[in-house]
């Protein structure tokens, strides 16, 4: 049964940085809950309520350029402006003055030149990317539309489409809006028609690398969350979730994924437990730290997983008995 009412599509070619937006404060049943946030919330309640938010990395940033050049290129240049390489020298410049170079010549990007400086305030208000970067994203997505059949199925889909909706928890009688953004859903008619789509970069696309991450980072968590909140907001069906994955080191190595039925209700119900916390957090005010099977006097206690056991059975550690404060023997020392 899908748990999600009163939802509907706001529209597709959203702004993922209009999407991320909240107003409401943590802790408010008004705050929206999204698949993202409930993964960082059920991880550690107590954690997520003072403010936790995931680090950002390059990784992710280069990850935001390829998408936007993907899924949504006519937003590019309201989004970024792409630095040059050179600046024409100034009259001005030492090596002008010196007769080394004339001016206007072309010199290597520099940020504290007066002219790099002006270029970069005339474009304020954009995300500035090197000329290195924006190539590389360029390769990679022209990598992504060297397959025909994406290529075609991108053409004709609907991209970063934002939907809204509620969920009410029985035992609390708490309800709560809930929110994705779908990055690609393909038109109905066509030959993913019962597809929904997401884009994803890695290090590698391995297969059993990639099961890895989609169980690490909640991917069929995502799928089954995205999917019924869709499901209620268009009436469609569409029970297949699937991946581009994207290697993010050249050549952009792409393989396609199809997550199991398996992965999607393990996601599924990961959702449905960490929306039932979130609402019993909400009304009691009670927001625990990380989970523990065994608590003593406040403590919470350590004990070696099954495997751990089994490794130490078969391979003992080496106990040391010399004393760390001295010095120690040469081999000459032990010869008798």
């Amino acid at each position: 049964m899908n748990p999600f009412t009163n939802c509907r599509v706001v529209g597709s070619g959203i702004n993922p940085e209009v999407y991320h937006a909240v107003t409401e404060r943590r802790g408010h049943r008004d705050y929206p809950v999204s698949k993202s946030m409930l993964s960082e919330f059920a991880s550690c309640p107590a954690r997520w309520i003072r403010g936790y938010e995931r680090p950002e990395s390059k990784a992710l940033t280069n990850g935001s350029l390829v998408d936007c050049l993907l899924l949504t290129p006519e937003k590019f240049d309201h989004t970024y402006f792409v630095l040059p390489e050179t600046y024409p020298a100034p009259a001005t410049h030492a090596k002008v003055k010196k007769g080394e170079i004339s001016a206007g010549d072309p010199l290597p990007w520099n940020s504290n030149a007066s002219v790099c400086e002006a270029f970069v305030e005339a474009n304020k208000g954009r995300e500035a990317v090197k000329t290195k970067e924006y190539l590389e994203a360029r390769s990679a997505v022209s990598t992504v539309l060297a397959d025909s059949s994406l290529s075609e199925m991108l053409h004709l889909a609907q991209k970063q489409v934002m939907v809204v909706g509620e969920y009410h928890d029985r035992a609390t009688g708490i309800t709560v809006p809930a929110k994705a953004l779908l990055d690609i859903v393909p038109a109905k008619d066509g030959t993913f028609g019962k597809f929904r789509i997401d884009f994803k970069s890695c290090r590698s696309a391995a297969m059993r690398k990639w099961v890895r991450d989609c169980f690490d980072y909640g991917y069929g968590m995502q799928a089954a969350f995205h999917g019924d909140l869709h499901d209620a907001a268009t009436g469609e069906d569409r029970p297949s979730f699937a991946h581009i994955v994207q290697e993010s080191v050249a050549p952009y190595h792409v393989e396609k994924r199809l997550l199991s039925v398996e992965f999607v209700e393990l996601g599924r119900g990961q959702y449905m437990s960490a929306l039932a916390l979130y609402c019993r957090c909400l009304s009691s005010g009670v927001w625990p730290g990380y989970h523990a099977d065994t608590v003593i006097e406040g403590f919470q206690l350590v004990q070696p997983e099954a495997w751990m056991v089994m490794a130490g059975d078969q391979r003992p550690f080496e106990i040391n008995e010399r004393d760390e404060d001295k010095p120690a023997e040469r081999e000459d020392d032990l010869i008798p």
